[in-house]
């Protein structure tokens, strides 16, 4: 039995195979596949293209798909769902026994993160959101309402706050610091004309606008006052979020993976999340991620034809 996962973005799609006792066949990475970037077909075709690469580099010729987990961006209904499990099926080594499920990306990013295990997951990247399943199955999720919402303690986030502390700096709100000066000289921006139009490129640009959280985090380690503010109000959003998980559903294992490069970056950003983290809970235990999404996915795609990998084989995935 082989067991498909998908992890699709807004920019990449990861697609991993295993088989039925936990052995990690391959995987590649193919073109976007969230149902809110592109189309059925374009998604369809980018985790096929994925799948066929495995195939190739292993030199499989023919298998048949017992289950695909698909974990795409933009899944956000049953209405969703329905239309990614009817395409899904159109991929050329299922068949009609194929069990295939998908959800919103999240469920990979938890599943990797704690290894299926009862838990809470938060991202913390581009964008934002937490979501918990306790051990009686129950669920909850916190953010991860997009980028227009404005994905609070992500990176985007911080590149938007970077943005709103510099319009108070030009017009002597707020004084300057070391940070804003490098924030001005990073974009070019001296004058109110310059940071208008400046502005205007940055607003929907959500990758070049998360591109600012870097100075941010560096500032932020260096005490400068406006980095910190940022930080600072950035990671209670996110506490916030795991404490809106923790409290909506009934969870004995306290236990967070933190998925994303912001927030297992080594900066005070990080060390100020834990902190509040812990106040909420001093028994949380804290970590990065165990597995790749795209290797969450397949173990609930084996979970989808009640198959329980044991710990062994699962620490043998987290090699990954």
């Amino acid at each position: 039995m082989y067991i498909l996962g998908v992890d699709g973005g807004g920019t990449k799609t990861k697609v991993s195979l295993i088989t039925d006792l936990g052995v990690y066949i391959g995987s590649a990475i193919s073109g976007p596949s969230s149902i809110d970037t592109v189309s059925s077909e374009i998604s369809l075709k980018n985790i096929q293209d994925g799948l066929q690469q495995i195939l190739r580099e292993n030199d499989i010729e023919d298998i048949r798909i017992s289950s695909v987990f698909a974990g795409l961006g933009g899944i956000s209904s049953e209405e969703d769902k329905s239309l990614v499990n009817s395409y899904l099926h159109k991929i050329k080594n299922c068949t009609r026994e194929t069990v295939i499920h998908s959800e919103n990306d999240i469920y990979n990013a938890f599943a990797g993160g704690t290894m299926g295990k009862p838990s809470i997951a938060i991202v913390i990247g581009t964008g934002s959101v937490a979501f918990g399943i306790d051990e009686e199955e129950n669920s909850f999720r916190s953010g991860g309402y997009s980028y227009k919402e404005g994905d609070p303690g992500s990176s985007y986030d911080l590149g938007r706050k970077t943005l709103k502390t510099l319009a108070k700096v030009l017009d002597n709100r707020y004084p300057t610091s070391l940070f804003i000066e490098e924030v001005k000289k990073e974009l070019s921006v001296h004058t109110f004309s310059e940071a208008v139009k400046m502005f205007d490129e940055f607003y929907e640009d959500r990758t070049l606008t998360a591109s600012l959280s870097k100075l941010v985090t560096l500032h932020a380690d260096m005490g400068d006052i406006h980095a910190l503010k940022i930080v600072e109000e950035a990671t209670d959003d996110l506490a916030l979020m795991v404490q809106a998980v923790n409290n909506s559903i009934n969870l004995s294992n306290k236990e967070l993976a933190i998925i994303g490069s912001l927030g297992n970056a080594n900066t005070i950003f990080k060390k100020k999340f834990i902190e509040k983290v812990l106040k909420i809970d001093k028994t949380f235990i804290i970590h990065e991620s165990l597995l790749d999404p795209s290797i969450g996915a397949c173990i609930l795609g084996l979970k989808n034809v009640d198959i329980v990998l044991s710990d062994e084989k699962l620490n043998k995935l987290k090699k990954i």
